[in-house]
């Protein structure tokens, strides 16, 4: 509900900030960013949490000059890898690093990547082969995007863009084994700058872009899947509004194109968004921050519905007697009980087809729990998701002309 459970504070007495934070496999968070050092100038800030927020390791990592993380993601092994922008060892002014460190927070390596101009790293997201897709800004001009594999060496890397200035700020892996990622452009579109979709193949060859936005500045923040299909973009505009900027959200289908869109914020100050999380078959979590006379800066915690979505429970077809209970626990580690009742559809001892199957958010089968004819009665089936990796997955009961799905959160 939004309510504070706690809250901590980090650094020393320079500027410290977090850009980028995920859950651990413990159920606890590491968060990465930046801290001023006592020469002035910025390292790489790395903090690990337990679940209650208690400090776990904190350290800093960088050389000479500036170094600071954007973006981090988790490797297959236990440990986790973060993007960024280093001038302390670079080609350029600024080079895209990518920096492994294991699950105690120890370096275990750091590489480069760049041209002789500006080339800064600003997301990274796991690729299915135990590689990362990782996103930055090529020589201060185009949208960049990398393959590396698991050790961070390159297996490819691709620049889109016009003549004027595009950045990429994070690429997800498609169903159709793509990547798309969003960003912003100043060479496409209506405005000075909007935002930026931008589809691909397995090997980074284009497939179609989008641009969204009105006549001022629109950028392209994050992109998350939409459990029902598509994407969802969140961007910040100053496009025909009466504040500096407010969030500007964009729903769309597996092709890019606009099924809603939402501008939310104050009428005259500067709301920014900046992260953001599917929680739900329907809901939406971001956070960003709010700056008018009244908040003078204060960070924010926003959540949002698509009202065009199934929500928790999705019945396809309302058949009496017949019942999908929510999972307990849930969320649960590693094992949940699903009980389901399956009713009459005629004759009293008539047996239906019936099917119990487990879906990764975005439709990917992961376990079929039940394939048998059943007839009325109320049913247990336990499900193991040890395997499994934390997240949310959907519960799909069929029986006869009845279904219903419900969700489960599995947290390790």
């Amino acid at each position: 509900n939004g309510d504070t459970l706690w809250t901590r504070l980090f650094g020393s007495d320079g500027m410290d900030v977090f850009a980028d934070l995920i859950v651990t496999p413990d159920s606890g968070s590491i968060a990465i960013g930046l801290t001023d050092t006592p020469a002035d100038f910025e390292n790489i800030y790395v903090v690990k949490l337990d679940k209650d927020g208690n400090t776990v390791f904190e350290k800093n990592f960088g050389g000479l000059q500036k170094d600071v993380a954007q973006s981090i993601a988790p490797a297959e092994d236990g440990g986790f890898v973060m993007t960024g922008g280093t001038k302390s060892i670079s080609a350029g002014e600024e080079d895209l690093f990518l920096f492994k460190i294991d699950s105690q927070g120890d370096s275990l390596w750091f590489k480069t990547y760049g041209t002789a101009g500006n080339d800064p790293g600003y997301g990274i997201s796991p690729a299915s082969d135990g590689g990362f897709i990782v996103t930055g800004n090529y020589n201060w001009s185009d949208a960049w995007l990398l393959r590396v594999n698991a050790e961070g060496d390159t297996l490819w890397t691709k620049s889109f863009g016009g003549s004027n200035y595009e950045e990429a700020n994070l690429g997800i892996t498609t169903p159709d084994n793509g990547i798309i990622f969003c960003g912003s452009t100043s060479s496409y579109g209506s405005g000075e700058l909007d935002a930026y979709l931008v589809k691909t193949d397995s090997s980074g060859n284009l497939l179609w872009q989008k641009t969204f936005g009105g006549t001022g500045y629109d950028e392209g923040r994050k992109i998350v899947k939409n459990p029902n299909g598509g994407y969802i973009l969140l961007a910040n505009t100053d496009s025909q509004i009466m504040g500096e900027f407010n969030y500007f959200i964009i729903s769309t289908d597996e092709n890019g194109d606009t099924l809603w869109t939402k501008v939310i914020g104050s009428t005259g100050g500067e709301d920014r968004a900046y992260g953001i999380q599917n929680i739900s078959s329907n809901e939406y979590i971001i956070a960003g921050s709010t700056f008018d006379q009244v908040n003078l800066g204060e960070a924010t915690l926003t959540l949002i519905k698509d009202d065009s979505a199934p929500s928790e429970i999705i019945k396809e077809n309302a058949v009496s007697g017949f019942y999908l209970y929510n999972a307990y626990p849930n969320p649960f580690n590693p094992a949940t009980t699903i009980k389901y009742t399956i009713g009459n559809s005629g004759s009293t001892n008539q047996e239906n087809m019936t099917t119990l199957k487990i879906y990764d958010i975005i439709g990917n089968e992961i376990t079929t729990l039940v394939n048998s004819y059943q007839g009325p009665g109320e049913y247990e089936v336990k499900f193991d998701a040890s395997g499994l990796a934390s997240g949310l997955y959907l519960c799909k009961l069929k029986s006869g002309n009845f279904v219903e799905t419900r969700k489960l959160m599995l947290l390790k």
